[in-house]
């Protein structure tokens, strides 16, 4: 692949894209990182889309995912907590029963969570993490 005057294997466009998770703001750092590598060279290499994910995921969490947990009550932390128990996705129905609460309950915490961006809504009584890389910061910030 070529662009802007530099070439790219599909390999490393493959790890930027799954690096990125979707997220137009992680689009933009992988990117720019990536190519701040080695701003002189013909080819970005696979060295430097690794750095500049690594860098970008750095960036990510300081500015972002820190920020946002900072930012979290204690019903929030816990509401987040029970989706953890999920691989993928979370019914609600599930979150409300191992919180021990009500659905309506949840449903508050699940609407101050969407409104804050850190999750999605999937299909009805579904939610899902929303920041790219949210569920390992996560887990770390659980273990501390």
């Amino acid at each position: 692949m070529r662009g802007r005057g530099r070439r790219m294997s599909g390999n490393s466009l493959n790890c930027a894209v799954d690096a990125i998770g979707g997220s137009p703001y992680m689009m933009q750092l992988v990117g720019y990182r990536m190519w701040a590598v080695r701003p002189e060279a013909d080819e970005i290499s696979h060295e430097d889309v690794c750095l500049g994910i690594r860098r970008a995921t750095v960036e990510m969490r300081e500015r972002v995912l820190s920020v946002t947990w900072d930012e979290l009550s204690e019903g929030d932390v816990a509401f987040l907590g029970a989706m953890m128990e999920d691989v993928g996705n979370s019914g609600m129905a599930d979150i409300a029963a191992r919180l021990g609460v009500s659905a309506g309950y949840a449903a508050q915490y699940r609407r101050r969570l969407l409104e804050a961006g850190v999750i999605g809504q999937r299909s009805r009584g579904v939610v899902g993490f929303e920041l790219p890389g949210w569920r390992e910061f996560m887990e770390l910030k659980l273990a501390e």
